[in-house]
C-alpha cells in the first residue's frame, strides 16, 4: 500500500545514487524562484524497479515550469511526488518512472513552439536505452504520459507526429494512457496577457505561447490531429476548480471547458486545487493527490492483471491489418493543418456563427449544405475552421461525430473517389467500434491483404455488404472540400446519396461553380442548403484584413 518502505519495492541504490546526479544536474539549469531549481532538460529516468518494468510512466510540465519545480511542493525534494513518493509505493512496485524538462520559461527569448517540444520529447524516448527495451527486456513495456498544462498538448502534438514519423511509430504503439492536469485543450486566456507583458517588457512574442491561444490555428491543429487517434488510449482529464491568486490574474487559468476534451472515451475529474496545484502537493493526504495517484493505480492493476480488456479499440495487429488493407493510416490531417495555418485570429467565424449556418449544423433540414465561390474566396481555409470547430462542439456538445476530406485534383492520394472511399472507411472505424470491428470481418474474409482499387467493388464489397448494415443513431457530418477537384463528382454523389440511405449522414460540401457539380447535385435539387461566397465579400475582405495585420 501507498507509503510502504518495504525492501523489494525499487533498488534504494538506484534512488539514492540517482538523486545526487539529479540534483547536480539541476542546480545548472537555473531557478525560477520560489519554487527552486526547475529541473534537468530532456528525459530523465528518476526510478527504476528490481526486475522488468510493467509500465514506463513519463511526467512532462507545462508553461514556465521545470522537470522537478513543477512537481514539487514549494521546492522541496522531499515532496517531488514522482521521484519520492510513488517509488515507495507498492502499486508502483513495477513502474519504471521518467521526467522530461525542456526549455518553456517565458522569461526569456525563444524561437521554440510546441511541435518543437513534441519532436523533442519524441527523440529523447527514442534515444533512451531504457524505454527501447535495451536493458534484457523481452518486449518494451507500454507507456503512460502525465502532462501538466501545456505539456498534455506537447503530449498530443507527440502522439499524432509519432503516427506520422516513421521512426516513431513503435512509441504511437505503445501509449496506452494519458492523464492532463489542466490541459488547455481549447487554449487559454492567460495567453493573451502574458503576450501583452512581452510587449511591454521587451520579451518579444514567444511562439509556444502565441499557440496557447483560444482556438488558435496551432490549438485547432492539435486536436485535429490527435482526435483519430484518441479511441485507442485510456484518457484522464483533470480540471482545476480554484482560481490562481496573483499580481495579474485572479480567476482560473484553464477553465473547465477547455480543460475537456469531449472524447467519448475521456474520463473528466475535477480536482480542490489551482493551476499549480493541479500538479504539486504539500502531502500524500491531499486530495488531489490522492484521486490522480489512484487513477494511476487502476491503470497500472488493469494493465498488470487484465491487460486482454486495456484496450478499448481492437488490437493493435488488427489496426495495423486494418491500415495495410485500406492503405490508409490516418485522416488527412496533414492537408488540414496545411489549410488551418493561413486562417488569422478572427477570421472565418462570420461563416462558422452565420444564421444559416448555425441552424444547418444543429438542426440540419436538408442533406446538403453547398458553399461555392470563384478561386480565391477562401473556401479552403472556411473548409478546415469549419472541420476544427465541428469536432470540437460537435462531437464534444451536441453527440455528433464529424469525417472530412480534401480532394486535389490530379493527386492519386486525395483527388480521386476511391481515396475518398478509403479515408472514409477508416475515419469512421475509428470513430465507430461496430463499424471497426464490421471492416475487420471483411479484411479476414477477403483473399487479398489489401483493398480492389475498382471504386465500384470497394463500394460493393466494403459498404453494400458490410458496413452500411450497421446502424447509426447520432447524426454524422462529413466535410468535403473541394468537389470540383474530384476526378468523377458523378460517382461520389452517387455513393453518397446510397449512403445517406443508410446512414444519418449530412454533408457540408465547397465547390468553384462549375457545371459538372452542378449536374451530379441533380439528385439533391430539393435537399440543398446554398450558400454563394458571392453574397459574403464584406466579411471577405475584413478576412483579408485580419490575414495582412497578423503578417
Amino acid at each position: 500500500m501507498e507509503g510502504s518502505s518495504s525492501g523489494n519495492l525499487f533498488s534504494r541504490r538506484t534512488w539514492t545514487q540517482a538523486w545526487p546526479r539529479i540534483s547536480s544536474v539541476v542546480n545548472r539549469q537555473g531557478h525560477d524562484g520560489k519554487q527552486g531549481t526547475k529541473g534537468p532538460i530532456g528525459l530523465t529516468t528518476i526510478a527504476q524497479p528490481n526486475g522488468n518494468p510493467l509500465v514506463d510512466l513519463i511526467f512532462i510540465h507545462g508553461l514556465n515550469g521545470g522537470s522537478f519545480s513543477s512537481w514539487t511542493h514549494n521546492g522541496d525534494p522531499t515532496l517531488f511526488w514522482p521521484g519520492v513518493w510513488l517509488p515507495r509505493d507498492e502499486e508502483f512496485r513495477d513502474v519504471r518512472i521518467h521526467t522530461f524538462g525542456y526549455n518553456s520559461s517565458w522569461s526569456h527569448p525563444s524561437v521554440l513552439d510546441i511541435e518543437d517540444f513534441a519532436m523533442a520529447l519524441l527523440g529523447a524516448i527514442s534515444d533512451c536505452p531504457h524505454i527501447l527495451g535495451r536493458d534484457n527486456e523481452q518486449k518494451p513495456p507500454p507507456l503512460i504520459f502525465v502532462g501538466h498544462s501545456m505539456g498534455g498538448l506537447v503530449i498530443k502534438r507527440a502522439c499524432a507526429l509519432a503516427r506520422s514519423i516513421d521512426a516513431f511509430r513503435n512509441i504511437e504503439k505503445r501509449i496506452i494512457s494519458i492523464f492532463f492536469l489542466a490541459t488547455p485543450h481549447h487554449g487559454a486566456d492567460i495567453a493573451r496577457i502574458l503576450t501583452r507583458l512581452h510587449g511591454i517588457t521587451g520579451t518579444g512574442p514567444l511562439p509556444f505561447v502565441e499557440e496557447l491561444r483560444k482556438n488558435s490555428a496551432t490549438i485547432q491543429s492539435i486536436n485535429a490531429g490527435f482526435l483519430p487517434l484518441c479511441g485507442q488510449f485510456q484518457l484522464f482529464s483533470f480540471f482545476e476548480t480554484r482560481p490562481m491568486i496573483s499580481g495579474i490574474w485572479g480567476s482560473l487559468i484553464v477553465e473547465k471547458e477547455c480543460a475537456i476534451m469531449g472524447c467519448q472515451n475521456e474520463r473528466r475529474i475535477y480536482l480542490d486545487a489551482n493551476h499549480r496545484t493541479v500538479a504539486k502537493f504539500s502531502s500524500k493526504a491531499d486530495s488531489a493527490y490522492l484521486t490522480i495517484r489512484n487513477a494511476l493505480v487502476a491503470v497500472i492493476y488493469l494493465l498488470r492483471n487484465n491487460p486482454s480488456q486495456f484496450r478499448q479499440l481492437l488490437t493493435e495487429d488488427k489496426n495495423q491489418a486494418l491500415d495495410s488493407f485500406l492503405q490508409v493510416s490516418e485522416a488527412p490531417v496533414d492537408i488540414l493543418d496545411y489549410h488551418s495555418k493561413f486562417r488569422a485570429e478572427g477570421t472565418c467565424e462570420w461563416f462558422f456563427q452565420s444564421q444559416l449556418f448555425t441552424q444547418w449544423r444543429t438542426e440540419p433540414e436538408t442533406k446538403i449544405f453547398y458553399m461555392s465561390g470563384d478561386p480565391g474566396y477562401g473556401k479552403s481555409v472556411i473548409t478546415s475552421y469549419i472541420i476544427s470547430q465541428m469536432q470540437r462542439n460537435e462531437v464534444n456538445l451536441l453527440a455528433r461525430d464529424c469525417c472530412y476530406f480534401f480532394f486535389r485534383y490530379n493527386d492519386k492520394r486525395s483527388g480521386t473517389v476511391e481515396s475518398f472511399l478509403r479515408s472514409v472507411i477508416w475515419q469512421m472505424s475509428s470513430l465507430h467500434k461496430p463499424i471497426h470491428t464490421s471492416a475487420m470481418e471483411i479484411v479476414r474474409n477477403f483473399q487479398s491483404p489489401n483493398l480492389p482499387s475498382n471504386i465500384h467493388a470497394i463500394f460493393e464489397q466494403v459498404f453494400i455488404n458490410g458496413i452500411l448494415k450497421i446502424k447509426l443513431r447520432k447524426l454524422q457530418f462529413w466535410i468535403i472540400d473541394a468537389i470540383d477537384e474530384c476526378s468523377c463528382p458523378q460517382d461520389l454523389f452517387n455513393f453518397l446519396s446510397i449512403i445517406q440511405k443508410s446512414w444519418p449522414v449530412y454533408l457540408f460540401i465547397s465547390s468553384r461553380p462549375y457545371g459538372d457539380v452542378s449536374r451530379a447535385l441533380q439528385t439533391y435539387v430539393t435537399d440543398i442548403t446554398y450558400f454563394s461566397m458571392e453574397n459574403a465579400k464584406t466579411n471577405i475582405s475584413r478576412d483579408i484584413d485580419l490575414v495582412v495585420s497578423s503578417l
